[in-house]
């Protein structure tokens, strides 16, 4: 069917056209050719790859053993042993939190010092030879054992208190031991740079950091100090306290410090005897509700007090013989 306005090739055209069409027979021809080449191909690459492919070996079959597979139970077992796991992981911080915080107001009260407001603006705060504040303070460790009320002795005393504890939390597993030190150790930090700010009017951040700094330098030399002094004997361990505690001070009064060794073992002590259960369920009640380290003054002073009767006895012995021997002499004389 010829398309209207178009016109068929004639004449010569038409003649060229026709002889320059291919027929269907060759068409056909070219097409097995073509398809023939692809084979020949395909196989030459089939016969090379299995040349350089090892044979792969066939996985034997084995039964499947149904007995072993989990039950809807063992598997509701599952899901709820590792819900309560991720949940003691998401509340134990919480817990320990708390429990740290009422542990370490224990360690912190017994130097505690304040500054009024009304010294401060009057610009009468009493200062040391080295240019550190005083305060006002109280208790066993202002009053009889003379330590200066000020930051760097409240920051020891409580440093010594927090190491007691952390040797008893040195028994709970690692992670638990990490987690409660660390705790610890924040409250402490926290409550310093407090002290900075509000009593010693250090409003400066940077300041108050590189204060920081040096304080967790000497918390960290406090605790190798102490547990050297723990392991050589209780000598090292008096050397480590004077160093740190009383400042290296050569006016101490050394019955004070064997007084202060002698309550380090002795709270050791019963830290040990305390469960697990007083110190996570109760917030360690019974800590330091013993005797203060004053209580060990008159352990310290009696064998002393014997050492100076036999001093006196040998010395008395020693006048009456020479008294004796004097009288014979005059006796052999006349």
């Amino acid at each position: 069917m010829v398309r209207p306005n178009c016109r068929p090739y004639t004449g010569a055209g038409a003649a060229i056209a026709r002889r320059a069409r291919p027929t269907t027979q060759q068409t056909r021809a070219l097409h097995q050719a073509v398809w023939a080449q692809k084979e020949s191909l395909n196989q030459q690459n089939q016969a090379q790859s299995t040349q350089t492919r090892p044979l792969r070996t066939p996985r034997p079959k084995t039964a499947r053993d149904f007995s072993t597979t989990p039950t809807n139970a063992s598997i509701a077992g599952r899901l709820g042993e590792m819900a309560r796991s991720a949940m003691s992981r998401t509340v134990e911080p919480y817990g320990a939190f708390g429990v740290t915080r009422s542990i370490y107001q224990k360690c912190t009260k017994p130097a505690a010092y304040e500054i009024s407001e009304e010294t401060r603006r009057q610009d009468q705060v009493p200062t040391t030879e080295d240019g550190e504040e005083l305060g006002v303070g109280g208790g066993i460790w202002h009053d009889e054992f003379n330590l200066l009320p000020s930051f760097s002795t409240w920051s020891q005393v409580t440093m010594l208190h927090m190491y007691l504890v952390i040797t008893r939390l040195r028994c709970f597993d690692k992670e638990a031991y990490q987690l409660w030190q660390s705790m610890l150790s924040d409250h402490f930090f926290q409550e310093a740079e407090d002290k900075m700010d509000r009593l010693h009017h250090i409003t400066s951040r940077g300041l108050r950091q590189r204060h920081l700094q040096d304080l967790f330098m000497a918390w960290r030399g406090v605790i190798v100090a102490y547990d050297e002094g723990l392991v050589r004997g209780d000598a090292v361990l008096a050397a480590a306290v004077w160093r740190n505690l009383f400042k290296a001070s050569p006016d101490v009064d050394l019955r004070h410090l064997a007084a202060v060794v002698a309550w380090m073992r002795r709270s050791m002590a019963q830290l040990d005897r305390m469960p697990d259960e007083s110190l996570i369920l109760h917030a360690g009640a019974g800590i330091f509700s013993w005797a203060p380290p004053t209580a060990d003054v008159p352990i310290v002073d009696e064998p002393a007090t014997k050492e100076l009767g036999l001093l006196m006895q040998q010395a008395s012995s020693k006048e009456c013989s020479s008294t004796e021997a004097a009288d014979s002499k005059k006796v052999a004389s006349a």
